[in-house]
């Protein structure tokens, strides 16, 4: 038989490490659309930068 102080135990570890691993979690994903988003943005730059080149050699 469990005692009401050991449930609140554990029941106080299983918050925190769940809080704990979604804030790596979120972490991750930021990370992750912060590298795509840098990725878009030299993707775009590049795109502008050829332009801008064609419309040079053009005249």
């Amino acid at each position: 038989m469990h005692s009401r102080l050991e449930d609140d135990a554990q029941y106080e570890w299983c918050r925190q490490w769940e809080e704990e691993h979604r804030r790596k979690i979120t972490r991750k994903k930021q990370k992750k659309i912060r590298r795509v988003q840098h990725w878009c943005n030299c993707k775009l730059y590049v795109k502008y930068a050829w332009y801008e080149f064609r419309a040079m050699m053009k005249g």
